[in-house]
């Protein structure tokens, strides 16, 4: 558990709006106060911006201009297992309060690709390269399905009951090599962690990079226990175990999908041993679709506006990696359509634009 970080003090450029805020917990969750202070030191403590949500780890929530005009922003993705990109704008209106927020959520065509990969067997890794983005499309689109299947080693002891390709021929003997490998993974950590609580959902095996430090930092070295799952695989006629998840830490999910190979455990197995390991990203390549869930807070349309439409204090600025570009027409006939935040939503485009462009540079 993260302890709480030293409080943040913000100014909102142009008012007299101060924001102090804080971060704690495991799930990183945001605090924050809201006040006015006037050059008298005299202090107003103000209610919270309408679309204050405390967020927490998916989504930050900070100060900043909006095409000129003062307000808090939220923006994150919009689910913890939701990608896409959720933007919410409350607009500080003529210095007196804040408006009625406006939450857009951009969903984004992806492309998968593999960006890294760890060799213990060349022979392996060069036969299961080019399955490792078919596995990961595959999985994704397993943890889209309304109900997932799941199997069973008990009450409220269910797994991913994942399958690539869509169930061999040789399921039986083949699903035997992955109920091994839960049972052995189970009995490794019951001897690190006696009396634990003996939840197979909670098991990961380890990612391996084989002695290569993770070149992006991050989580790409380690599996999250959300849907980890393990299923047969056959390369060659030889029989292998995989393992597939999103990188993570615990519950914590990252972006990326890791798919990893070992050799199939026989029952005098103590240990698994890995033999590769895959690193496939998610990038987006474009909006496939604006949604506003929330709207009516419109900002005044002026004309002659600057081309930079939003800005984030220079302390956050490297943060986020936001340099913005040129607002494009592409939502902003649909965002007039279902909210007057139709000025925003032309930002929100370009927000996500300059985030994909500067994230994969």
């Amino acid at each position: 558990m993260s302890s709480r970080q030293p409080a943040e003090l913000e100014h909102l450029a142009g008012t007299d709006v101060y924001m102090l805020g804080t971060m704690g917990g495991s799930a990183d969750c945001q605090t924050a106060a809201f006040a006015r202070v006037w050059r008298d030191k005299k202090a107003l403590l103000l209610p919270n911006p309408k679309g204050y949500t405390a967020p927490c780890w998916n989504v930050h929530g900070q100060l900043a201009t909006v095409l000129g005009d003062p307000a808090y922003v939220e923006l994150g993705t919009a689910g913890l297992n939701d990608p896409d990109t959720l933007i919410r704008v409350t607009p500080w209106v003529k210095g007196t309060d804040w408006s009625k927020p406006c939450q857009l959520v951009l969903r984004m065509q992806r492309k998968f690709e593999l960006t890294q990969r760890y060799c213990g067997s060349r022979t392996v890794c060069r036969a299961a390269e080019s399955m490792a983005v078919s596995v990961a499309r595959a999985y994704s689109s397993y943890r889209h399905l309304t109900k997932p299947p799941k199997f069973s080693f008990g009450p409220y002891n269910l797994v991913p009951e994942f399958s690539f390709p869509q169930q061999s021929k040789e399921g039986a003997p083949l699903s035997a090599v992955a109920s091994r490998a839960w049972h052995l993974l189970m009995n490794l950590e019951q001897t690190r962690s006696p009396g634990g609580p003996g939840l197979y959902s909670l098991l990961t095996a380890e990612f391996p990079t084989f002695g290569h430090p993770e070149p992006d930092g991050g989580w790409g070295d380690s599996f999250s226990y959300v849907d980890f799952a393990l299923f047969p695989v056959t390369l060659n006629g030889r029989h292998y175990l995989g393992a597939v998840g999103l990188d993570g830490i615990g519950w914590k999910e990252g972006s990326r999908t890791l798919f990893a190979l070992y050799a199939a455990p026989t029952p005098a197995t103590r240990t698994l041993t890995p033999l590769a390991g895959f690193v496939v990203s998610h990038p987006a390549i474009a909006v496939k679709k604006l949604l506003v869930t929330e709207g009516n807070a419109a900002l005044p349309v002026r004309p002659g506006r600057q081309t930079r439409l939003a800005s984030f204090p220079a302390s956050r600025e490297s943060t986020h990696r936001i340099e913005l570009l040129k607002s494009t027409s592409m939502y902003i006939g649909r965002a007039r359509r279902y909210c007057g935040f139709c000025r925003s939503s032309s930002a929100a485009d370009s927000w996500h634009s300059a985030l994909t462009t500067e994230s994969t540079r």
